[in-house]
């Protein structure tokens, strides 16, 4: 089990004894980047007024990103796909949604581990970008 302060924590596992669907508990996601970059000013309000400019933000969250998408590569646990429904904000730390919460992807082989990383950064970039506008 790996834990990384990047990505979303499952705090518990619930079953539904009738249907036997299992449930992830949570925390609160936090705010979605769409959501964080949608306004007209020039600086986001990070955590307790600390505010960024928005380009130091995109920086701050790629750093974040690229650091827990390396940590989890280097652990055999690798991410993939990333795309910008995956990012949020809370409490002023960058989380990445925890994959048991993401429909998995099949990769099969290191190559295609290292290809997934790779597109994954490129991902990064046009998510930063598309945010940014």
């Amino acid at each position: 089990m790996l834990r990384d302060p990047g990505v979303t924590q499952i705090l518990a596992i619930a079953v539904d004894p009738l249907t036997e669907n299992i449930f992830y508990i949570i925390p609160e996601r936090g705010t979605a980047l769409t959501n964080l970059f949608n306004n007209s000013n020039d600086t986001i309000n990070v955590k307790n007024e600390t505010f960024r400019t928005k380009v130091e933000m995109a920086e701050f969250i790629k750093t974040r990103v690229t650091s827990t998408l390396e940590t989890l590569l280097k652990s055999g646990k690798p991410y993939g796909p990333l795309k910008e429904e995956h990012i949020f904000i809370n409490q002023g730390e960058v989380l990445i949604e925890n994959k048991l919460l993401v429909k998995p992807v099949r990769i099969t082989s290191d190559q295609d581990i290292w290809q997934e990383h790779k597109q994954n950064m490129h991902n990064l970039d046009c998510i930063l970008v598309h945010v940014m506008k």
